[in-house]
């Protein structure tokens, strides 16, 4: 996810004490009517997670492409002025050019990733009227952006964007693990087990607790889930409730926070996965008024 672990000073999360007697049934909600049906409503509930397809318009995920462009040409200008690379592949698709520049430059995907501007078009992803329709559907009428994004480019060969089994609710604070947070991840290319897609463990957040978690794998930026105690603590087998999730392009894959997941990449492959993930909170903030 890319933040820090709640206290930055803190190298272990252990959770699940402030909210472990009440489990999901204080968050599920009676179905109402909107983009998600009523089968698909109950199968989020269930399992923890779902994939939904023709929820975005293919304008708005053209114009999140075409942003992911300007994003990669910018990195590849910084490269090319750096001396760090020969060419910015410019003949190269959507989908290879940036493990072109990667073969030149390993780092490039991070670079990429590290960016941290928003640009306009996930905004308006973020933004847009049929996710936040559905979202409503789960969390009722008042919610608020999380202001946690991620544009994840997970390149060939790239360590670094090889993301373990977490929850992501361990990157929040611990006030906010009361709180039920949807996920959306959103492929901008076709995900599979080739170029990387989602893996969750199902049913993992019906407990509504927080494994431990520690900070940091590898040498990476990433919080990593004890699996020992996650199997113990959200009553899963780490192996044998293992789902796949191969995605079209656009398609949204809408995950409890609590639910545990990680971004798999089985083969080595010439594309590159590009994926925008957006937070959204429930309840939303207060509104203060001026004091008289």
């Amino acid at each position: 996810m890319g933040l820090s672990v709640g206290a930055a000073e803190a190298t272990s999360r252990n959770a699940g004490a402030s909210h472990a007697s009440h489990g999901l049934q204080r968050w599920e909600l009676p179905f109402s009517p909107g983009p998600l049906s009523a089968d698909e409503f109950a199968a989020y509930w269930q399992e923890g997670y779902l994939v939904k397809s023709g929820l975005l318009s293919e304008a708005l995920l053209r114009r999140a492409r075409e942003a992911v462009e300007a994003e990669v040409d910018l990195v590849a200008e910084a490269l090319l002025k750096a001396g760090k690379i020969h060419s910015g592949c410019r003949n190269e698709g959507f989908e290879t050019r940036l493990a072109c520049i990667e073969r030149q430059y390993p780092s490039a995907s991070v670079l990429l990733h590290k960016r941290g501007v928003l640009p306009e078009a996930f905004s308006e992803l973020w933004g847009s009227c049929q996710l936040t329709a559905a979202v409503q559907q789960l969390l009722g009428p008042d919610i608020a952006g999380h202001p946690v994004w991620n544009l994840r480019s997970k390149a060939p060969q790239q360590a670094e964007m090889n993301v373990p089994w977490h929850q992501d609710n361990a990157y929040m604070s611990e006030e906010a693990w009361n709180n039920l947070t949807v996920v959306a991840w959103i492929p901008l290319v076709d995900a599979n087990e080739n170029n990387g897609c989602m893996q969750v463990l199902e049913q993992g957040h019906r407990s509504g607790q927080t494994a431990k978690h520690t900070c940091c794998q590898g040498g990476t930026w990433y919080v990593e889930m004890d699996e020992q105690d996650a199997a113990q603590r959200l009553h899963v087998d780490m192996q044998q409730d293992v789902i796949t999730c191969p995605m079209p392009a656009g398609s949204v894959l809408l995950m409890n926070a609590h639910s545990k997941l990680l971004i798999l990449f089985l083969h080595p492959t010439e594309c590159v996965l590009f994926a925008p993930l957006v937070l959204l909170l429930q309840p939303s903030p207060p509104k203060y008024s001026e004091s008289p």
